[in-house]
């Protein structure tokens, strides 16, 4: 064992000194700028196009072109590179070929033998189109006719690994050492407690990135839920009151009622303590130490050693599937935690060695966090464990004993849910791309957020990708040679493959989807993270099978597979933790809103009209309710906006002759005195929905907001929303709750 971990040193020692000094990473260096390149060349079968390129003393590896085609299709290019000699230097044809967010353009990457330039030279290009139908090719032209066109193009450049990449592979290297040391413990309860260490130890410093980005505020979807989360902050803390209702988003919505309402969620106490930015960095780290001991909590019950369970967790919890969309700042994902534990917990009910209440606790923890597109789906995860174990009907009825338990646990929100969705269905399936034909680069692909890989690809790479790597998905394939003698390797085999081909089908499944009002229905690419646990258990099995081929070096076998996978995934991993907050505040800094509420449709975009930099978060903090975001999920917004000449406030009254005075505003509660010498309608600046109530009656539809007819006089008025169904949910969880505490005592 000593040689062992001698040997591990040395091979930390050298990663470290091929991180700093190998050429390992590329850098693309463009030749001739696409900007100002409007025009096209177009290339023939069997025609050429040459020209000079004039490069430093470098080591280069591909050729980047830009071609004006929606696809590449069978067309096939060649690329010979001769010195000025006429001597052949490099040269290659396979075609690598991404799709940039305009869809009439294609950059396609040529892979060439490596060109090793010792000193600064020029270099002939020629590009031929071996086979295919004619291809035009992104060109400048001179206002010289006599001139010829220039191809835009660039070469890429082999270089050092940069700091980003780096950092996470030193980070893996460092895993590395210490699962070699982990793997001297023999007690394996011990090495199981230590593993678990291990993740806690190591999660934060994998994504460690998102404390130290370049900005404040995060990107894309971030500027939301900052808002949103603030505001349920604001409504608990400084209003003392419970946020049934969100009067910050869009005019008004849901708050207790919204799918992704994530105040029950143990993470979101967090940011109460600590508040939104800070909280929900620990939220992020906290989401993947329990992801990642869940999976290796759930790799044990299946009967794979500490090391092969680390490997799963690894893949899951710090790989890409869930990380890419944390980065988009879809904070809902980190639901995704609780997913092994809800698989671990049904498995132990299964067996008979654990109530199926805790199953059902975790469904309900998955849901209360705001996870209700990943719970949906895990329901079809249990379709398969119920088809492939042994005893069916036993297996049918502690799932449907578990989902009871869950249902009845989360009532209280379940049901105002259910009912807004009732209200406002959902009538769009937000289609994603077909994904089969690139499912190597959803694996396989080490692209970070905001890559555009996919034909027609609809959203940016966080809807995409699912970075396993190599090692991973090679011990899989290991693992599956045990589809024989395990019922539940033959379980993992099918779900992942059939998962992975459902998630592909994006434009495919709009007719199944439509009608389903009640279903969420967000890209169907998401669910791939159903086939990576699989896969990745798979992964576990496979290790272990691998090492049983070296029984005298199978801890040893183990402890360097998990080390070169915590290198290569953490090494990615790292890299997208510094994408998410990198925004600076508005400044000049926004002038406060006059109190108590009053909106505003300005994004404070940076990028114009563009939806990936807005900075509404910093209106919400000046005292607006902001417009970035509107869900479908909600009314239509009828506010009076601050900047319009109609505004009156609040609370108004359509008739100009009666004075309304505010007493008090909060977010389910504002009360006004009304003094009016006629009959009048009386109107409160928020969107309607059922449930607003004034003076205990139902209140009028006026301009989609809040409306009541008052008679001539004095009055007080109070409007309060009470969401629909609440009381109902409220008893259900709450005698829920007690029959399991009843339960717990009576059998223990």
């Amino acid at each position: 064992m000593k040689r062992f971990l001698l040997v591990t040193l040395v091979l930390a020692l050298a990663v470290i000194g091929a991180v700093y000094f190998a050429p390992l990473d590329s850098k693309e260096v463009r030749i001739v700028k696409l900007i100002g390149a409007p025009e096209a060349l177009v290339l023939e079968k069997n025609s050429h196009i040459k020209q000079r390129a004039h490069l430093s003393n470098g080591i280069y590896s591909d050729i980047i072109i830009f071609a004006d085609a929606a696809q590449l299709g069978q067309r096939d290019l060649r690329i010979t590179i001769r010195d000025t000699r006429g001597n052949i230097v490099a040269r290659g044809k396979t075609n690598y070929v991404s799709y940039p967010q305009t869809s009439e353009e294609i950059k396609i990457t040529i892979p060439i033998s490596w060109l090793i330039v010792r000193h600064d030279a020029f270099f002939v290009l020629d590009l031929e189109l071996v086979h295919g139908e004619s291809l035009p090719i992104r060109t400048i032209f001179h206002d010289d006719t006599t001139k010829p066109a220039m191809l835009v193009y660039s070469f890429v450049k082999r270089v050092s690994i940069p700091p980003l990449e780096r950092h996470g592979i030193l980070i893996g290297v460092a895993f590395l050492l210490a699962v070699a040391l982990l793997s001297r413990i023999k007690n394996q309860r011990q090495k199981y407690w230590a593993a678990i260490i291990l993740i806690i130890f190591f999660a934060p410093l994998a994504v460690l990135g998102y404390w130290y980005s370049t900005g404040d505020l995060g990107i894309a979807d971030w500027d939301f839920y900052f808002t949103l989360h603030d505001s349920y902050r604001k409504a608990i803390l400084e209003h003392h009151t419970f946020p049934f209702w969100n009067p910050y988003i869009c005019g008004g919505t849901a708050g207790l009622a919204d799918p992704e309402f994530p105040v029950f969620s143990p993470t979101f106490l967090l940011e109460l303590l600590f508040g939104i930015p800070v909280g929900i960095r620990l939220a992020i780290t906290l989401s993947v130490i329990v992801g990642a001991t869940g999976m290796l909590a759930l790799a044990r019950s299946l009967g794979r050693s500490v090391e092969a369970g680390l490997i799963a967790a690894l893949a899951v919890a710090f790989g890409t599937v869930s990380l890419l969309e944390i980065t988009e700042g879809h904070v809902n994902v980190l639901a995704a935690m609780w997913i092994p534990w809800i698989l671990w917990a049904w498995l132990g009910a299964y067996r008979g060695i654990r109530k199926p209440v805790v199953c059902g606790m975790f469904l309900a923890a998955a849901f209360l966090g705001g996870g209700i597109y990943l719970l949906m789906y895990t329901t079809f995860a249990f379709v398969f464990l119920i088809l492939f174990v042994r005893e069916h009907r036993k297996a049918v009825w502690k799932t449907a004993q578990s989902g009871l338990w869950a249902l009845g646990f989360v009532s209280v929100k379940l049901v105002p849910v259910l009912l807004w969705l009732k209200q406002f269905p959902d009538d769009a399936y937000a289609t994603s791309a077909y994904t089969l034909s690139w499912i190597g680069e959803i694996l396989f692909g080490r692209h970070i957020h905001g890559a555009y890989i996919i034909f027609q690809q609809n959203h940016g790479w966080h809807e995409y990708g699912a970075y396993i790597g190599y090692v991973v998905f090679a011990l899989a394939l290991v693992g599956v040679s045990r589809i024989r003698k395990n019922r539940i390797v033959t379980a993992l085999v099918i779900s992942s493959v059939v998962v992975t081909f459902v998630s592909a089908l994006g434009p495919y499944l709009v007719p199944i989807f439509d009608p389903l009002w009640f279903f969420p229905r967000s890209n169907i690419s998401r669910v791939i993270l159903f086939a990576i646990i699989p896969l990745s258990l798979l992964a576990a099995f496979g290790a272990d099978k691998v090492a049983t081929v070296f029984p005298n070096k199978g801890k040893a076998i183990r402890a360097l597979l998990v080390g070169i996978v915590a290198i290569d995934i953490i090494s990615l991993t790292y890299q997208l933790s510094e994408q998410a907050f990198i925004l600076p505040h508005v400044v000049p800094s926004i002038s406060p809103a006059p109190k108590p509420i009053a909106f505003t449709p300005d994004r404070y975009d940076e990028q114009g009209q563009g939806s990936r930099t807005t900075r509404s978060y910093d209106a919400y903090k000046a005292g607006y309710g902001t417009f970035a975001y509107c869900s479908v999920l909600g009314p239509t917004p009828g506010v009076q906006m601050v900047h319009e000449e109609e505004y009156t406030g609040v609370v108004s009254a359509v008739d100009q002759r009666a004075r309304v005075t505010l007493i008090s505003w909060s977010y389910n509660v504002v009360r006004a005195r009304v003094e009016t010498p006629v009959a009048t309608l009386v109107v409160l600046n928020t969107n309607h929905v059922d449930g607003w109530t004034a003076n205990g009656k139902k209140t009028t539809v006026f301009s989609n907001r809040v409306g009541i007819d008052m008679a001539q006089g004095n009055h007080v008025i109070e409007f309060r929303y009470n969401p629909p169904g609440f009381i109902v949910g409220f008893v259900i969880s709450v005698c829920t709750i007690l029959i399991a505490l009843f339960v717990r005592t009576r059998y223990h």
